[in-house]
Formats: C-alpha cells, sequence, structure tokens
C-alpha cells in the first residue's frame, strides 16, 4: 500500500511541475491489471501486484441503476450488506424494491424458506418473505376447518375461503329469501322443495274479475275488493235521468245525448265548454255539465217555450232548430202554484186538483188530484174536481202529449178520470181525448209515470178549446188514504207548423 501513496504522490507532482511531459511519457511504465483493477507501481518505475477495488476508472453513461455497479464503464452486479444500499434514498413512488441477497443487489427477497426469517416462509410466487402466521405458501395454510369453504393460497400469500353452494351446517345457511320454497339442510347439503300453490309476483294472481285486486303476499294471492269499481250497470246511477249510466270493463261510465261513448286507441272524448270527458279502457265518461249559461243535462233545461221551435240538449249544450212538419205549440209544466193559468173547478174543501210535489216527471212539481202533502185522496165522502185550461187555438192536426201517474182503484166502475176538449163559452164537450178505462187496460199506472201521445180529432184543428182535466171518485174507498191519486205533468199541445 506504500507503494500506492507514493504513485499518487507523484502522480500529483508531475501534474504540476515544468517536466510533465517526461513523467508523462514514463507513464508507459504502468502495468494495468485486470477487470480487478489492480495496479502495481514504485518510485522507481518498478511495478508489483496491489488490490483496490474502490478505485473505478471506468464511467458508466447513463448512469446505472441503485442497484448496480459502474465497473469498466459497465454496469453490473452490486456488492451489498443491507436492503437499504440496493434502493434509491428517496424512491419513486410505485417504485418496485430489491433486496440485498447473499450479498448482491437482487429483484427478489428470497429462493426458498431457509432465507427468510425464524416464522417466515417464501412466497414461491413473488419470491418475499411473509409471515406465517397470516399468509401461506400452499393450500393446505388456508384450512380453516369449515368444510363448507374452499381455500386457496393466492399469490400475494393471502388466503381465500370461497363458499360452497348448496353446503350447509344449520338450516339458517340455506335460506334463499323465497316464500315459495321449504328450506332444509340434510347432510351437509341444502335443499329447496317448491311449495303447492304460490306466487312471486302480483301478475301470477290476475283472477279475470274486473272488481278485485290481484295480489302476491307472502308467496299467496290475495284478491281484495277494487276501489270505484262496479260489475253492472245498476251500479253506475248517478240520478241523472238523462245521462246513460254504464258499467264498461269494471269502470262506472255516465253519457249525455250528442257525446262520444267510446275512444278507441286512446283518442280524446268529445268536449267543449259544458263536457269534459275521460277516456279509460276505451270508454268515455264525462261528469254533470257546468252551472254556466247554455250548458244542460236534458231538453227539459232548454225549452223556451216558443211555438214551432225545437229547444234540445246535444252534448250538453242548449241548441235550438225550427220543427220541421209538426211542433209544440202550448207547453204545460205545472212547476208552481200558477198552474200554467189553469182554473180548478172542486167538490171538496180537502181534495182537489193542486200543484203537487211529492213526486214529479221534470222541473219543480206537477198538477195533482189528492190531498194536498199526504198520500191519500179521501175525505171520507165520495168527492170529484176539475182543472181548465186558458182558451186556446188548437192548431191544424192537433196532438196532445203528456205523462200520467194513477194510483187509484182499477174497477171501471169507481175512481174515473180522464181529459176532454170542451167549448170555451159552455163548457160542454167537444172530444174526449182520453179516460182511464178506454186508455189503460189495468185502470192504473201502478204508482208510476207513464208517457202518453195521442193525436186529437182533425176536426178540432184551428178552433178555441179548453182543455179538461178532470177525476171523479163516484164512491167512497177507505183505501184511498194509502194513494196518490191522479197525477200530471209535462203537458203539451203539437200540430202542423208554417
Amino acid at each position: 500500500m506504500m507503494r500506492a501513496k507514493t504513485w499518487g504522490l507523484w502522480l500529483s507532482a508531475c501534474l504540476l511541475a515544468a517536466g510533465c511531459e517526461q513523467a508523462t511519457a514514463s507513464s508507459d511504465d504502468v502495468q494495468t491489471g485486470s477487470s480487478t483493477d489492480t495496479v502495481a507501481v514504485d518510485t522507481q518505475g518498478g511495478a508489483d501486484a496491489v488490490d483496490d477495488s474502490s478505485v473505478d476508472p471506468g464511467v458508466c453513461d447513463p448512469p446505472c441503476d441503485p442497484w448496480m455497479a459502474c465497473k469498466a464503464g459497465n454496469c453490473g452486479d452490486k456488492t451489498c450488506t443491507a436492503d437499504s444500499e440496493c434502493n434509491a434514498a428517496s424512491p419513486e413512488p410505485g417504485a418496485v424494491p430489491y433486496y440485498c441477497y447473499k450479498g448482491i443487489c437482487k429483484g427478489f427477497q428470497c429462493a426458498k424458506d431457509e432465507d427468510c426469517g425464524a416464522k417466515q416462509g417464501c412466497n414461491s410466487f413473488t419470491y418475499t418473505c411473509f409471515d406465517k402466521s397470516t399468509g401461506c405458501t400452499v393450500t393446505a395454510d388456508c384450512d380453516d376447518k369449515d368444510s363448507c369453504t374452499l381455500e386457496t393460497c393466492l399469490p400475494d400469500g393471502t388466503c381465500k375461503h370461497d363458499p360452497i353452494f348448496a353446503c350447509c351446517a344449520t338450516l339458517g345457511d340455506c335460506e334463499d329469501g323465497s316464500d315459495c320454497t321449504t328450506d332444509a339442510c340434510t347432510n351437509g347439503k341444502c335443499t329447496w322443495t317448491p311449495k303447492g300453490v304460490c306466487c312471486t309476483a302480483d301478475k301470477e294472481c290476475n283472477d279475470g274479475k274486473p272488481c278485485t285486486q290481484d295480489l302476491c303476499s307472502g308467496g299467496v294471492c290475495l284478491h281484495p275488493p277494487a276501489v270505484n269499481c262496479c260489475l253492472n250497470d245498476g251500479e253506475c246511477t248517478d240520478g241523472n235521468d238523462d245521462s246513460t249510466d254504464a258499467c264498461k270493463a269494471g269502470k262506472c261510465t255516465h253519457v249525455w245525448k250528442g257525446l262520444a261513448t267510446a275512444c278507441p286507441g286512446g283518442q280524446g272524448c268529445t268536449s267543449n265548454a259544458c263536457a269534459v270527458g275521460t277516456c279509460s279502457g276505451e270508454f268515455c265518461s264525462y261528469s254533470a255539465p257546468g252551472k254556466m249559461l247554455g250548458c244542460c243535462s236534458g231538453d227539459s233545461q232548454c225549452a223556451k217555450n216558443v211555438a214551432c221551435m225545437v229547444d234540445l240538449c246535444e252534448a250538453q249544450l242548449c241548441v235550438s232548430q225550427k220543427a220541421v212538419g209538426s211542433g209544440t205549440h202550448v207547453w204545460n209544466h205545472f212547476d208552481d202554484t200558477s198552474l200554467n193559468g189553469w182554473t180548478v173547478e172542486q167538490s171538496s174543501k180537502t181534495v182537489y186538483f193542486h200543484f203537487g210535489t211529492l213526486t214529479k216527471v221534470a222541473g219543480a212539481g206537477c198538477l195533482r188530484y189528492g190531498v194536498p202533502g199526504q198520500t191519500s185522496f179521501e175525505d171520507q165522502n165520495p168527492n170529484k174536481g176539475a182543472a181548465l185550461s186558458p182558451v186556446l187555438t188548437l192548431p191544424q192536426a192537433p196532438t196532445l202529449d203528456f205523462w200520467v201517474l194513477l194510483d187509484v182503484s182499477p174497477g171501471a166502475a169507481i175512481h174515473q178520470a180522464g181529459i176532454d176538449a170542451v167549448d170555451p163559452q159552455t163548457g160542454a164537450v167537444l172530444a174526449n181525448l182520453w179516460s182511464k178505462n178506454k186508455d189503460l187496460n189495468t185502470g192504473t199506472t201502478g204508482a208510476k209515470w207513464l208517457h202518453q201521445q195521442l193525436a186529437m180529432p182533425a176536426t178540432l184543428g184551428g178552433k178555441a178549446v179548453k182543455l179538461k182535466i178532470w177525476f171523479d171518485e163516484v164512491k167512497w174507498d177507505t183505501s184511498n188514504k194509502q194513494k196518490l191519486g191522479f197525477l200530471v205533468d209535462e203537458l203539451t199541445v203539437g200540430g202542423a207548423c208554417p
């Protein structure tokens, strides 16, 4: 080592001296060794072998990685005594660590278990050491003593335990969450036995009935009543005689004259200022018309009582048109105590013709023969009475239209009733237009309103007459305290129009 130091001093002196060229020329006497970088020199120009591994006259470009050493211009194995010597002082994020394996920097930590510390093993996939208490090298290291799991030793030295399908230790291991199976654990295997009639969704419970709900609850089909549903037309009555009520596909519909009844393909129902319809199941339904001027639910609400004009309720709107051929000339609605100007003749103080409200066809009331406010036409004596219209001139081809309710004894000999055309001056009967015995086969209407339409004798056309509605008890009958008597409503006179 003394010679090496002498060479170093000489070389330094030479670089500073003026005779450096001569010293340099004598450098041919220096003998360089092999790749072990040993040099032998002395101050006299002689040479012996000198070992100094710290001297590296070579330069590596680009520089070597931290786990390699530059020797004679080439990167090669780097000797080490600790892992830290094989890695950069501040490694890049995600950099793969190198290890000092048997004095040389290597990309692995171990080759076999013996390379690792006590209670450690060498992972044969990553060649890194792991703690045997938490890791594995083979599948046997992962045994959890559970017969229903499948063990696997993963490449990173961790254990994985996958459940084995249909394997069980208790009944709870076999719960499939279905109400339609019976779950069981038999000999370590799960079984699922389908129950009898069972459902999993509402659509499986359709009973084909329009007024039931189809529900699946707990695997069982339930059919509680559906809301706002109908089975027949009778369940849909809205109390309005001018609407047509029906049950369509379980839903009530209410339609007025002139309005669309169907909406195939979801097309909108007829609507206007008075009528707005809804479409359900391809059928239209309408609410009652509002109280706007010109809105209606029946013809009677549109009547202006103009001769030879027809007032109609179409699509809940009032419309008027001229009558063709024949039309109405006189209206008698009997909707107030004036009785359309008719006068009353009576033989009893308690039983007579009057404005009655016990029942009616339309409007506020009707013309009734009986005891006012009571279901009776009896005062314990034979009685009779009449109601006479104002004088009217009949049109050509005159007609009579009215509604009648006759709640009396049906016998022909007693309880006589009729309508006559009489002379305005003398009261003489010109024609009997209608009578109980002639026009009612049963002698009564069964306490129900009955529509009557008839033609007057053509000879009355153009004549001035009075209409006389009359009743004659003829004979006292104790049963009359339970009967309505004789009632007339919505009486009109028609005939030829200009």
